[in-house]
């Protein structure tokens, strides 16, 4: 992890004039580690009712070899979900919302500036309550994480069981 310096030094040898006072490097090759991404959504309660309150739970899981600096997570809500708020790990900020036509409320966090080390796992949450529907309508919950490592970027796409919103 962090930044190294590589330094090669040519040096003559004083016995010999032979030679072309140069040095060569055929080939670099730097081993940064594997970078790999797992991600898990659960949902409480399993079945809410109109009015209730339900929390989705993201965990991202660094499931590779390389430290990552570089992390995006998207999240969207089902519009009968309303009022939501989260929660986000050091490191990041309130997420960049965006309202999604026919879709719901998209919700983003990224920050470049991390030190995700292999095998750590970082928790967001979005809490939402159940509106009112005017008939029984599918609620779904899916989330997207993207780590950019020094040599690779990888991606997982997490999904809750979800649950039916039912009218009065």
């Amino acid at each position: 992890a962090g930044l190294h310096s590589l330094r090669w030094m040519y040096a003559k040898d004083a016995t010999s004039s032979a030679g072309a006072d140069k040095g060569w490097v055929d080939r670099i090759y730097l081993d940064c580690g594997v970078t790999d991404v797992t991600a898990a959504v659960t949902q409480t309660p399993a079945a809410p009712v109109l009015g209730a309150t339900v929390t989705y739970r993201i965990d991202v899981t660094n499931s590779g070899a390389a430290t990552v600096a570089s992390l995006a997570l998207t999240d969207t809500l089902a519009g009968v979900l309303v009022g939501a708020a989260t929660a986000q790990p050091a490191g990041f900020g309130a997420p960049v919302v965006t309202s999604v036509p026919a879709s719901g409320t998209r919700f983003t966090w990224s920050s470049n500036a991390l030190l995700f080390l292999p095998g750590q796992t970082l928790s967001f949450t979005i809490t939402a309550q159940v509106s009112e529907v005017c008939g029984f309508t599918g609620v779904p919950n899916e989330a997207q994480a993207t780590l950019s490592g020094t040599c690779a970027v990888a991606s997982a796409v997490a999904t809750a069981p979800g649950f039916t919103a039912s009218p009065r």
